[in-house]
């Protein structure tokens, strides 16, 4: 009684030690008292706040979080006012951040606030020089730099403004560039505002670049072997032409050569297949079927078993007949060899009981699996033959290649019984190394054109700029260099991206 008693009573105090606890809404009144304690009237904002939504009727929490707001919204928007005023986006931001997390739809906030944008973007927009397409870039980017800063949707709407007021200036001015410039005019432009160009020109634009900058190439092919190559083999052009881009155009092979470093004369041979094949003789191992064998364990535990038997009933029937001399005649000794005799009687019953199961999960018997072998050939099969490439661009460049193909393949019949299914030669045709012929052209061409692109792009690594005369050479030399204009991503800079 005395255990329960003292149980219950702990149980009482640790109950009521837990509902003296304070509640949310008292917690925050707490809390915003020690920050006004501290003078921090963002804090003790915040902690007010958070108790009059807790408890909508506190009328004392809900009217200190409105007096303590305004307080921290005068001394922001006192502290905000001249630099918004003065276009400091960066302070003007930083000085209203509590008030804006406080009361972020604030009326005289956000007045504030949108004084600073205005001025900011008015800023922004006296570095634009009407003759000047790289200024109207660095307007945008002005703005755009500080639409993280501001965070707010009436400046992403200056934001998007600024975007198609620079494209619309971009793809103006694109509509009277030479045709590397205009394309390059009308992708920014494109970047900026789909609106503004939908994508349309810019189409337009790139076919007509790629049609005045793609450089002619002619590539002459003579077999000067003994086996037989394809039509395609012996005029690879258009696959050159593929491998390189919009870069490239084949002309004419018979038209006169005005282009030494784009014009290439080859020799090509293939040679003869060499056939070699080897044999394998391999061994599978597999399971052909089981059968059951006598467990020999089982006799050793059969013998336990009786053996624990035979224990257990040596001292069953002793301590049976002590136990009844005890209850009969109540004498202290016979109980004492009763109870001296249990411990050994428990112990060679729970022996017995151990022997008994361990029987009973030893079979007598047990499946095993038997295990065959099967021989079978396994042929592998090499295919090879040497080939040469050897010519030069007009201009006198060396254009080499020469080595063997190989093809490689290897048979085996089926083996069922082992799980091995049958795999058949496939045997390579001409046609196989002809077309690997063909590419090793493909490649030799596309090296040779490749270096001849990078002599002829004039102005790689100048800085873009949309002002200079070399826009055009600059537009011309990444094409050449990479094939398709990178995406304009890459000179407008981190601030502003495509949309």
């Amino acid at each position: 009684m005395r255990t329960y008693f003292s149980y219950s009573l702990f149980t009482f105090l640790s109950l009521t030690v837990a509902a003296c606890g304070p509640s949310f809404h008292d917690q925050q009144v707490l809390d915003a008292k020690r920050a006004q304690g501290r003078g921090d009237s963002v804090e003790a904002a915040a902690h007010w706040d958070a108790a009059c939504r807790a408890e909508p009727d506190d009328k004392e929490s809900c009217q200190a979080a409105t007096a303590t707001a305004d307080r921290v919204r005068a001394a922001s928007v006192q502290a905000a006012d001249p630099v918004c005023e003065a276009g400091d986006m960066d302070a003007c931001a930083a000085a209203l951040r509590d008030i804006r997390r406080l009361r972020p739809q604030d009326a005289t906030v956000k007045a504030v606030l949108l004084k600073g944008m205005v001025a900011y973007r008015k800023k922004c927009e006296a570095m634009e020089n009407p003759s000047s397409l790289d200024s109207t870039v660095r307007r945008l980017d002005c703005v755009m730099k500080k639409a993280t800063t501001v965070g707010d949707a009436t400046y992403q709407t200056m934001v998007q403004e600024e975007r198609e007021h620079a494209a619309l200036v971009l793809a103006t001015a694109a509509a009277s560039r030479s045709p590397g410039a205009s394309y390059t005019l009308y992708r920014t432009a494109q970047c900026l505002s789909r609106r503004i160009e939908p994508g349309t020109r810019t189409q337009a634009a790139g076919a007509a670049f790629m049609g005045a900058s793609a450089q002619p190439i002619v590539v002459r092919v003579r077999n000067a072997g003994t086996v037989n190559l394809s039509a395609d083999t012996l005029a690879p052009c258009n696959y050159v032409q593929t491998a390189m881009g919009a870069r490239a155009r084949c002309i004419d092979p018979g038209a006169p050569t005005t282009f030494p470093d784009f014009t290439i004369d080859l020799s090509i041979s293939l040679g003869r297949v060499n056939h070699r094949a080897t044999e394998d003789v391999r061994v599978a191992r597999y399971q052909s079927g089981v059968e059951t064998v006598p467990n020999l364990e089982r006799r050793s535990v059969e013998s336990e078993a009786r053996r624990a038997e035979r224990s257990f009933e040596s001292v069953e029937q002793e301590t049976m007949d002590r136990k009844a001399a005890c209850e009969r005649t109540r004498r202290p000794e016979d109980c004492d060899r009763y109870n001296a005799s249990v411990p050994v009687y428990n112990r060679r019953m729970q022996e017995r009981d151990a022997a008994r199961s361990r029987l009973a999960q030893t079979p007598v018997s047990f499946e095993q699996p038997i295990y065959a072998s099967a021989q079978y050939t396994v042929r592998h099969h090499v295919w090879s033959t040497p080939f040469t490439i050897e010519g030069r661009t007009i201009s006198g460049e060396a254009v080499r290649d020469a080595g063997t193909f190989t093809r490689e393949d290897s048979e085996n019949p089926s083996v069922l019984a082992a799980g091995i299914q049958e795999d058949p030669l496939v045997t390579p045709t001409m046609e196989d190394f002809d077309l690997a012929l063909r590419q090793a052209v493909v490649n030799a061409s596309k090296g040779a054109l490749q270096r001849a692109f990078e002599r002829r792009a004039l102005c790689a690594g100048k800085t873009w700029s949309f002002d200079s005369p070399e826009l055009e050479c600059r537009a011309v030399s990444e094409l050449y260099l990479k094939g398709p204009l990178p995406s304009p991503n890459a000179w407008l800079g981190p601030s502003v991206q495509c949309q």
